[in-house]
Formats: structure tokens, C-alpha cells, sequence
């Protein structure tokens, strides 16, 4: 009988240790990636809310930008021309929270005849956004163009 006992060579016990370090650096990603989905997930009612204010707003400056044309014939330069008769205060799009703002983006074009508004998407969680809405008069509708 033959009492021979294996021994291990050690570059099997290498390629073994070196096995487990791969299983765990996959396992890592996966809780990373896992993490990472679920804190956007988390974030994400708040980018509907946040577009659907900043549409809303946009609105009420056409409206008012409406309501100017035909008085005057024309777009004003600026948005701050609609104060205080055609709107109260021209409102901010709404970046991450009711709280912050910054002003609409407002360009007119062909002597006051047309003009755009737009408004940056809201960000997906902690994903930057990668878009824009913006309204034409000469189109009267909203498209959304990307970066």
C-alpha cells in the first residue's frame, strides 16, 4: 500500500488565492454598481417633479411673452419686460430643489418677430444632465435636443 500523500504545489495555491482576489474585486463591482443604481433610483421621482416645474414655468412666460406681442407687435429684448404687467415676477428654473435657480435661457431673434426659452433637463440622481427642452415660437411646440 501505498502511503503517498499529494502535495500542493505552490503555484496551485497561487492560482487559487489569486481566484478568490477575482471573485471578491467582482463581488465589489457589483455592490458598487448596486449601490450606485439604487441612490439614482432613489433621487429619481424628484427629475419628474423638477421638469414638470420647469415646463409649467416656462408656460407662464409664454403666455405673458403672448400677451406682450400683441401689444406691442413684437418679443421684448428682455424678460424682465413682462414685469410687473404681463407676469408678477418671472420665475427661475428649477435646478436640483425649489430652492435653487437660475433664469430661463431667452434669445429672440428676427427683429422681435420669434423667440426660444429653454430649460436644462433635470439631472437623473447624481447623473449630470444631457439635455435640454426648448420651446419655438415659429414652431410652437417643445423639442429636446441633447449636448
Amino acid at each position: 500500500m501505498n502511503n503517498h500523500v499529494e502535495e500542493k504545489h505552490p503555484n496551485s495555491i497561487v492560482k487559487r488565492i489569486l481566484k478568490v482576489i477575482k471573485l471578491l474585486v467582482v463581488v465589489l463591482f457589483v455592490i458598487a454598481g448596486a449601490f450606485f443604481l439604487f441612490a439614482n433610483l432613489v433621487n429619481a421621482p424628484n427629475k419628474g417633479r423638477i421638469d414638470k416645474a420647469n415646463q409649467e414655468n416656462c408656460e407662464k412666460i409664454i403666455k405673458g411673452l403672448s400677451s406682450y406681442k400683441q401689444t406691442t407687435g413684437q418679443y421684448p429684448v428682455s424678460l424682465d419686460k413682462l414685469i410687473p404687467e404681463y407676469l408678477s415676477k418671472i420665475p427661475l428654473e428649477t435646478m436640483y430643489d425649489e430652492d435653487t435657480g437660475r433664469p430661463f435661457a431667452y434669445n429672440i431673434e428676427d427683429d422681435g418677430r420669434i423667440f426660444s426659452l429653454k430649460y436644462t433637463e433635470a439631472p437623473f440622481g447624481s447623473l449630470p444632465s444631457d439635455s435640454y427642452f426648448e420651446y419655438r415660437s415659429d414652431k410652437g411646440s417643445w423639442t429636446q435636443n441633447y449636448w
